[in-house]
Formats: structure tokens, sequence, C-alpha cells
């Protein structure tokens, strides 16, 4: 997190250095994203006494937005990543050992995000927050595998399995401050640290936790 608080100040100076004083473009337009983050780990207990420990790791996503003033933006963003974690599960009688489960998980989500601009510059500081849902696949299987076969229109007579896995989706909910770049009418650099939180129904403590993310992108249309 040091390293990316670091990379927001140096982006400050370069912003301040190179669009301080020059009028943005952004009113009216549409803009898309590349995603680059990194979520910082977390712990989850939940209930019985079992807990999770999520480790950091990095994602990517895409984001689209539309600036409706110099000011305001609203947009939408997908992200995906994929975290190591151990998960200790709390025995439910005396007779069962306790066991720990050490897996990656899957973690993507979608969250609709409004943005308010301090300036009208190419260069400014923002507020965010935002809505969505996070789905957490835990890659543990919850049922047997299960096959068949079938003619595919294009692969001709294939086969396959597949096995379904313990998920859960949850509303989320996030505030975070960032910093824009206009680098000229057309693309922009956007770096921001946020914290998010999720409703998870037999977690004992609400899941938290920090993410910093780089964005590249373009307004590409009016």
């Amino acid at each position: 997190m040091k390293r990316l608080i670091v990379l927001l100040v140096l982006i400050s100076f370069a912003g301040q250095a190179l669009a301080q004083q020059n009028a943005s473009f952004r009113s009216g337009k549409m803009e898309s994203s590349f995603v680059l983050r990194y979520q910082e780990d977390m712990s989850i207990k939940y209930q019985g006494g079992s807990g999770v420990d999520v480790g950091s790791d990095y994602g990517w996503g895409f984001r689209f937005g539309y600036n409706y003033t110099p000011k305001f933006n609203v947009g939408f963003q997908f992200d995906w990543m994929s975290a190591p974690y151990s998960a200790y599960l709390a025995p439910a009688d005396d007779e069962t050992e306790p066991q720990t489960i050490r897996h990656k998980m899957d973690q993507w989500g979608g969250t609709v995000k409004g943005i308010y601009h301090f300036s009208e510059n190419r260069f400014t500081p923002y507020i965010e927050g935002g809505l969505g849902w996070a789905t957490i696949d835990s890659n543990i299987a919850s049922s047997p595998p299960v096959g068949g076969c079938w003619w595919h229109p294009w692969w001709g007579y294939v086969c396959d399995t597949w096995q379904s896995s313990y998920t859960d989706t949850s509303f989320s909910y996030e505030l975070g401050a960032g910093l824009r770049l206009e680098l000229n009418n057309r693309t922009f650099i956007r770096a921001s640290v946020s914290r998010k939180w999720i409703d998870s129904d037999f977690a004992s403590s609400q899941p938290e936790f920090y993410y910093a993310q780089i964005e590249i992108g373009a307004m590409v249309w009016n």
C-alpha cells in the first residue's frame, strides 16, 4: 500500500506540472479504461468460530463511465482477481476434528460508481462511492462431478465434465479518493485508494478491506 500512496503523490506532482492550468474537455463524453488493482489481505470471522484469512494479490478489470459535467461522472466497473486463502473450519461437535484448508479463491464483482471531481481542469483530485455486488468462489467442490457428450455446431462431437463449487454473492459498497490526469483531450490516467465492505450473511464481523487501483483510459465517444 505504501508504494501505491507514493504513486499517487508522483502523479499529483506530474499533474500539477502538466495540466493544472488547462481546462478539461471531458464534459459530455463517455470514457472507458483498463484497471489494474491491488487488494490488501483481510481476515473474516464466521459463526461457530470458523474463519478465513485472505492474502493480498493483484487483479484487473474494465470501467465505463459518462461525464455529465466536468465535475460529475457516473460509471460501471467490473473486476476480477484470484487470491490465496487459509480457511479454519471449527468442529460442530466434540467428536469432529477442526480442519484447515489452503486454496485459491476467485473473486469478481460489478460496481456502479459515482465520481465528484474537485476541479474542472485536466488534473484534479476526486472522491467516489460505489454500490454493487461481490461474488466469491472458494474453488472447493460442493457436489460430485458430472459430465456429458453432445454435438457442437462448430467442434462436432464433444464430451466434457464439470463440477459445482461453494460460492457466495453479497451486496457490497465502497468509498475512495484519487487523482485524475488527462494527458490530452482523449487519454487519461486515474489512480485511487478505496475501502470496500461486503455484507456476508454468516460472517460475525463484516468483511472489509482496502484496495488501490490505477487506470489507463480514453474518452472516445461524444
